[in-house]
């Protein structure tokens, strides 16, 4: 045992903390639970004080065990205690089992609900401290301060099995899209608008489709709009189509912007065969997500608020949800008993609302699509649900007229009212809680939140099946049966404007326009004339007049100097001429006719005049519309050249394989010929040894034969050499056997050794001979051998250096063919990306 003088003072102390605070920690448990009002049973509190007891007893003996709180030792009591009369292995209501640790870790059919290191991402403490979700247990006080300490330390100290466990790490959202996490308010810099996206129509049709659905961007002049197999993106400042996104999955049933306004969600597919969502970036319009697989079309899609989940209905009564890390289902819910016609997420993500054709409303839990809140009150198919952007209201709008707006602390009705009394088929909710909608009369209304009618349209000739706000909430956009979309303002009294729901192609477009601007050009000519004929016209006028007014007042000058003289004779009293009165009678009788033409001129002026600034302002209205029609025209020309920029930039693909083939190929070849170089050069190498090699030995043959004479004169000198030993070994022979062996002892001894050396002198003298005669046979032989495989290695030598000699020629013809091919390859990508660079910038010097 360790002395309390080997023992940390500071786990010392601890652990004196420790129980000091399980004393407490039990006061307050035993008062809690004698002194709490009696809605517990006397068996259930005594059930309770007893595991809350045991809880303080295992904490006792495990808090010296370096303090860990472990599910054997201290949950597992609180689960007995609250959760296994419902959660158990035989009754796992909602598919979870808190008997044992493995199937704790697993949770239920809602998902995991423990999140390790993260008690506020853990579903069994949410609900338990009644934080979010349906509180638990159902019944009953529920846990008390204490127990939920223990049970957020056991979450936040990594979910230990027992003491010996390892604790487990945080499970991290694994959110692989470009999009950055979706904030609940307005983001950060410019709200996200489309950039460079094509205008092209995937469908041209006749006539346009039944709008099926449209959304705005919440924090954007932006819309979309579902077309036919493709999504129109219009900006709602000056109408203008901003991009089109291809949708070839079919029918497109539901659009919806993140909460963000980054990403636009497409829900549809095929009625009856397949069913898809995909999420587009909107500034790129590349295709960010695309998620599900089902066997009809989607009726509903939505994205959480943090972009990790992607929740839809279809006509399979189901509503799924989806991780958008890995598209594998986080839950599916199958309460429905109809057709999923409406699936909405709450603002803040936390919340999830569907409805379907039977008039059935849900609210579940965002990411586990366990139920919050069932709502009973339609009698008709929802149509549309929305959320107020506090997360607090939701409204539904049903076939049955009613909108009806429901709080979600406890579920319940907070207004219902009859909007449209044939049924409402669409509903929009804006930020500043004013509601909009469209119903089988035809008509689209504004509505406060308390339901009180704010304005609405008269009768639209087609039935209106979509409704959207703009972000700012100054102009609806309504959507008819027969595809036609409506701008209206606020206050819903006259149309505004109107959108496109099947656009013609560029190409048309450019030819229109190019028409018209031939049109007005020559209206315009046409129109400078009349104005110039006008302007001579008032100048005219205004001339006549001036004349006229001139001559008036020279004839009534005239007039009153004839009266002045007139007077003055009489005052002199002389004669009067007689041409005089005459004068002054016709000089009277001349002003009346004057002030009659100079009326007639004042009254001429004005016309001319009108006339003039008609002309004028028809020449302005002309030049006006041609600056319009212009810069229309430079807008689908700026089109058409990021339409030929785009399908240009996709031959580079083909292209740019072709030259990294060509290249390779010539890495190839290069590498090749260079072994076919390196073969030649050992094969020319190898000749010249062999012929190095012949002509040695070739030399060696020619010395072997010059050598023959001198052989021939050894042989028989090395013959003369044994005749003569072997005469003198006949003749010592020939003694040895004559002279007697014990006359002379020593003598006949001295004549055997001779004898003995003598004949082994003749072996040695006939072997060399044999050798010397042996060798003189076969030397030439063997040297024209020699001389005949160095031939023969030649040979090979130079057959090889010619088929070295013809590959290299091979080889340097695959080489230059290759190189060419490559360069040629390398120019057709050259070409192209040259051409995409400059139609890149003529698209941007027409966007300027």
């Amino acid at each position: 045992m360790t002395s309390g003088h080997d023992a940390n003072p500071r786990d010392a102390s601890r652990h004196s903390q420790n129980r000091s605070h399980l004393k407490k920690t039990a006061h307050r448990l035993l008062i809690t639970d004698y002194r709490s009002p009696p809605t517990d049973s006397p068996r259930s509190m005594l059930r309770r004080i007893t595991a809350s007891l045991s809880i303080l007893l295992s904490t006792l003996v495990t808090a010296s065990a370096a303090d860990k709180l472990t599910f054997d030792d201290h949950i597992l009591p609180i689960f007995e205690n609250y959760c296994l009369e419902c959660h158990n292995q035989d009754e796992s209501r909602g598919g979870l089992d808190l008997s044992t640790y493995g199937a704790t870790i697993a949770g239920g059919s809602g998902g995991e609900i423990l999140n390790p290191g993260r008690a506020d991402e853990s579903k069994v403490f949410l609900v338990t401290a009644k934080i979010e979700g349906e509180p638990m247990p159902p019944r009953g006080q529920g846990l008390n301060k204490e127990e939920l300490d223990v049970l957020k330390n056991w979450i936040t100290g990594g979910v230990l099995e027992n003491v010996n466990s390892t604790p487990k790490k945080p499970k991290e959202n694994k959110l692989t899209m470009s999009a950055d996490v979706a904030s609940l308010g307005k983001p950060d810099g410019p709200p996200p608008m489309p950039e460079h996206l094509l205008l092209e129509p995937v469908v041209v049709t006749q006539r346009a489709a039944a709008t099926s659905a449209i959304a705005t961007s919440p924090w954007a002049p932006l819309a979309a709009v579902a077309g036919q197999k493709q999504i129109l993106l219009y900006h709602t400042d000056n109408h203008r189509l901003v991009g089109i996104l291809p949708f070839p999955e079919g029918h497109i049933e539901s659009l919806n912007f993140s909460r963000n306004s980054q990403l636009l969600l497409a829900g549809g597919g095929v009625p009856g065969k397949n069913g898809r969502v995909v999420a587009f970036d909107v500034k790129t319009g590349k295709r960010q997500l695309e998620l599900g697989r089902e066997f009809d079309t989607i009726l509903s899609a939505d994205i959480s608020a943090d972009q990790a989940f992607v929740a839809f209905g279809s006509p399979g009564k189901l509503v799924k949800i989806l991780e958008t890390a890995t598209g594998e289902e986080a839950a599916v819910i199958k309460k429905h008993t109809d057709w999923v016609t409406a699936v909405r997420y709450s603002p803040d993500g936390k919340k999830l609302a569907t409805g379907d054709r039977q008039g059935n409303l849900y609210v579940w839990e965002g990411d586990t699509g366990n139920i919050l809140h069932e709502l009973r009150g339609h009698k008709g198919p929802i149509n549309a649900i929305e959320w107020r952007a506090d997360s607090h209201i939701l409204a539904a709008a049903s076939g049955d007229g009613f909108a009806i707006l429901w709080e979600m602390k406890e579920g319940k009705q907070v207004k219902r009212f009859e909007a449209h009394k044939e049924g409402i088929l669409d509903l929009d909710f804006h930020r500043d809680t004013t509601l909009a909608t469209v119903g089988r009369d035809k008509r689209a209304k504004l509505w406060n939140a308390e339901g009180k009618l704010l304005g609405q349209t008269e009768p639209i000739s087609e039935e209106p099946l979509a409704i959207r706000f703009r972000h700012d909430g100054k102009q609806l956009i309504v959507g008819d049966w027969t595809g036609g979309l409506g701008l209206w303002p606020r206050e819903l009294k006259t149309k505004s404007g109107s959108l496109v729901a099947n656009p013609p192609s560029i190409a048309s477009r450019l030819q229109w326009n190019n028409d018209h601007l031939k049109k007005l050009t020559a209206s315009l000519e046409s129109s400078k004339a009349a104005h110039k004929t006008a302007t001579t016209a008032a100048e005219a006028a205004a001339q006549a007049k001036t004349k006229v007014d001139n001559q008036l007042n020279a004839k009534r000058e005239e007039l009153k100097q004839l009266t002045a003289r007139l007077e003055k004779t009489k005052q002199e009293k002389k004669p009067v001429p007689e041409d005089l009165p005459k004068q002054i009678e016709a000089a009277k009788a001349k002003i009346p006719e004057l002030e009659k033409q100079l009326a007639t001129a004042q009254k001429n002026i004005p016309v001319k005049t009108k006339a003039r600034d008609e002309a004028a302002g028809k020449v302005g209205t002309l030049e006006k519309q041609i600056a319009g029609t212009r810069s229309t025209l430079r807008y689908w020309q700026a089109a058409h050249a990021n339409l030929q920029h785009h399908q240009l930039a996709e031959t580079l693909t083909p292209l740019e394989e072709a030259e990294a083939k060509a290249r390779a190929e010539l890495t190839t070849a290069e590498k090749a010929h260079s072994q076919v170089i390196a073969k030649f050069k050992a094969a020319e190498k190898s000749r010249e040894e062999a012929r190095r090699s012949l002509e040695g030995e070739r030399n060696a043959l020619e010395k072997t034969k010059a050598s023959l004479p001198e052989q021939e004169k050894k042989i028989r000198m090395t013959r003369l050499v044994l005749s003569q030993q072997r005469e003198a070994e006949k003749l010592l022979r020939q003694q040895t056997e004559e002279s007697p062996n014990d006359s002379a002892p020593a003598i006949a001894q001295q004549f055997r050794d001779a004898l003995t050396k003598s004949v082994n002198a003749v072996k040695s003298s006939e072997k060399v001979l044999a050798n010397q005669i042996h060798h003189l046979n076969n030397c030439v032989s063997e040297a024209r051998k020699i001389v005949a495989a160095a031939e023969k290695n030649l040979k090979a030598a130079e057959q090889n250096l010619h088929d070295a000699t013809e590959a290299q020629k091979k080889s340097s013809a695959t080489l230059a063919k290759t190189k060419q091919s490559h360069a040629t390859a390398a120019a057709a990508l050259a070409k192209k990306k040259n051409e995409a660079a400059e139609l890149k910038k003529r698209y941007l010097a027409l966007r300027s």
